[in-house]
């Protein structure tokens, strides 16, 4: 059975900010691939790479709500939404409770 696992570790000072999550996935450098995915010693486990990503290494935009459901797959989703743009999804909800259509 093929099977994967998301590990986290605390938000970086971007993600907490703009998402107020604090957790995120551990992103591993190019550079400590081989001894994440190796068999390591027990001298130098590599639990230190189980880190938060650089914030100055990253860039973050507001992305359609959709992106959450599973059912939806377009590329679109991860385009930048602008700061004043709801979204499809948000725009839907504001006129479901809106008697005057």
């Amino acid at each position: 059975m093929d099977t994967f696992a998301v590990i986290t570790t605390e938000s970086n000072e971007l993600l907490a900010e703009r998402t107020r999550h604090d957790r995120m996935p551990v992103m591993i450098r190019r550079q400590d691939y081989q001894r994440w995915l190796e068999p390591g010693s027990d001298a130098q486990p590599p639990i230190d790479l189980i880190r938060p990503f650089d914030s100055d290494r990253m860039k973050a935009w507001r992305v359609d709500r959709r992106i959450n459901n599973v059912k939806i797959n377009e590329h679109t989703l991860c385009e930048s939404l602008g700061a004043d743009d709801p979204g499809p999804e948000q725009k839907q909800r504001k006129f479901k409770g809106d008697e005057s259509g």
